[in-house]
């Protein structure tokens, strides 16, 4: 059996805090004004900011989280979801869709549950390979693919009838962190 661990999140939920008179004499407060809907279209363009002629979505500030932070840092493999919230300040030149109308923002509070979850490939649901060559011998291929994610996969090859471990080789496409990576390792293309 392989087990390819998969991150997971879904929105806790995400508050809105207004502009206040005095907002930059101090740090602000931590009242919130506005909370979004929980089924918010996560990638609908609900802020805009008229100075830049942008527009973007909750969907697009978790990725924007994501690289500036580790959200999923620190969250243990197969454990319940753990809720974290990232605050993020806009300037005065941003609103929120609201259902009232777009609306200033000064700050999101966006919640996000997280969990890391294992999915099970068994033997019995791997991929089973028999090469054979005309000049003899054969080789046996197990490929162990992710239905998640289509290209995560581990295979395990060794020439048929062989009980060495020595004949064993070992293949596969997985993500690897940049700090897990040795330094002599190539590049790898994560898209």
């Amino acid at each position: 059996m392989v087990i390819f661990w998969h991150k997971a999140c879904a929105l806790a939920g995400a508050g809105v805090r207004m502009p206040r008179p005095g907002d930059e004499a101090g740090p602000p407060p931590q009242r919130i004004d506005y909370h979004l809907p929980h089924d918010v279209d996560l990638f609908a363009a609900i802020f805009k900011d008229e100075a830049a002629d942008s527009s973007w979505s909750l969907n697009d500030v978790w990725h924007e989280v994501q690289k500036a932070l580790d959200p999923f840092g620190e969250i243990e493999k197969g454990e319940p979801p753990v809720v974290r919230t990232a605050r993020i300040a806009y300037p005065e030149t941003v609103t929120v869709e609201t259902p009232d109308g777009p609306q200033p923002l000064a700050e999101l509070y966006l919640g996000m549950a997280m969990w890391i979850e294992p999915e099970f490939v068994t033997a019995r649901d791997a991929l089973k390979v028999d090469y054979a060559s005309l000049a003899g011998g054969s080789l046996q291929r197990i490929e162990f693919s992710s239905a998640r994610t289509h290209d995560w996969r581990l295979s395990l090859q060794a020439p048929a009838g062989s009980s060495d471990i020595a004949d064993l080789r070992t293949g596969g496409n997985w993500p690897v962190n940049a700090s897990e990576r040795s330094p002599d390792a190539p590049e790898r293309n994560q898209d």
